[in-house]
Parts: structure tokens; C-alpha cells; sequence
């Protein structure tokens, strides 16, 4: 296997630049076998930008650092960018499955694999009866500018909004839902907290 040689650089560059393709492995779609390829793409990244480095504005070792975190965060942009590119779609959701039924391929797709996606899991309808029983009880209990705040969000308005609708500054806001989430806390519903 091809391994770069990274004794052109010196010790620091070298660690640092290890470091960085360690953390990128496992993510974004890299595996072990591009790591060659992640440490030459850094070291020659590095050599591009350093005909700019100045010593009077900064250390050789910060340069390193801002030198090599910028291309990290741009290899995981141009990653990301690639797999929204619509090149990869083979077709839409909203699309009339072949199979002739009605609807959308979307339809087709059983909330099993949204939750593996996503990494939740869908509540039964059980559940999610005795969550809604919770919640009211809870917020029965608030007095009414509170109960009211709670309605509105969850009726679908964002907290600003609500806020703004209720005359609640934004300082005002942020108390008053440290002090709801208090309150869920101890009723034992932190797991249903967004």
C-alpha cells in the first residue's frame, strides 16, 4: 500500500496533518483505504499556502493549524455537496411507483426505514397518548402566560414568534423556557424535550 512520506514537513505539521485524516475516517464516506490519498491531499494543501505565510503575523504553527482545519471543512463541504448533488438521484419521490398503485414512491416507504435514517423510532399510537397525556397534565399546572406560550408552539408557531405574539423579550423568552424545561424535568419527561 502506497503511504505518503510526511518527513518533508516537520514534526508538528506532520502530527497535525495525521490527526486531521484520523478524524476524518469513518465519516462522510472515508474509509481506511483513502487515508493515503487524505495525507497527501493535506500535505500538498499545505505546501500550496505556505508561499503566504508571514512569521510576522503568526506562528508556523498556527498557520499549520488554520491551514489544515480550513481543508478539512472544506473536503466534509465538498463531500456533503456531492451527495446532494442531484446527479445521484435516480428519480423522485413524488413519482408514481411502478407498481401502479396510487400515490407517490414517497408513500411507499415504510416509517421503519425514516427511523433507521434518522436514528429515532416512531411511537406507538399508545405512546404517543399517554406523551400527549403527560404534557397536558403538565402544562396545566403553568400559569396562563406559560400555558398559552406552550399552545402556540405547539401548534406550530417557532418559540420567537410565540414570544413575540405574547409581548415576551427575547431575554424573557429563554427564562421562562429554562423554567418550562424545569418543569418537564421533573415530571420525567426530559426524553420528549427539543
Amino acid at each position: 500500500m502506497f503511504r505518503p512520506d510526511l518527513s518533508c514537513l516537520d514534526p508538528f505539521a506532520a502530527r497535525f496533518i495525521r490527526a486531521k485524516v484520523r478524524q476524518l475516517i469513518g465519516r462522510a464516506g472515508f474509509t481506511e483505504s483513502d487515508r493515503p490519498d487524505l495525507l497527501q491531499e493535506f500535505v500538498v494543501n499545505l505546501f500550496e499556502r505556505a508561499e503566504k505565510f508571514n512569521s510576522t503575523m503568526a506562528s508556523w504553527e498556527g498557520f499549520v493549524v488554520v491551514t489544515c482545519q480550513n481543508h478539512f471543512v472544506t473536503i466534509l463541504e465538498r463531500c456533503s455537496a456531492q451527495m446532494r448533488s442531484r446527479d445521484r438521484e435516480s428519480g423522485s419521490l413524488n413519482a408514481a411507483p411502478r407498481t401502479g398503485k396510487r400515490g407517490d414512491i414517497g408513500s411507499t416507504i415504510p416509517e421503519s426505514q425514516q427511523d433507521r435514517r434518522t436514528g429515532s423510532r416512531s411511537r406507538s399510537h399508545e405512546e404517543q397518548f399517554g406523551v400527549a397525556h403527560d404534557l397536558a397534565e403538565v402544562i396545566s399546572t403553568f400559569p396562563p402566560r406559560l400555558r398559552e406560550l406552550c399552545r402556540r408552539i405547539m401548534s406550530g408557531s417557532s418559540k420567537a414568534a410565540a414570544a413575540k405574539e405574547l409581548g415576551m423579550s427575547q431575554a424573557e423568552l429563554y427564562e421562562v423556557l429554562g423554567r418550562i424545561r424545569s418543569r418537564f424535568e421533573k415530571a420525567g419527561l426530559r426524553d420528549y424535550l427539543k
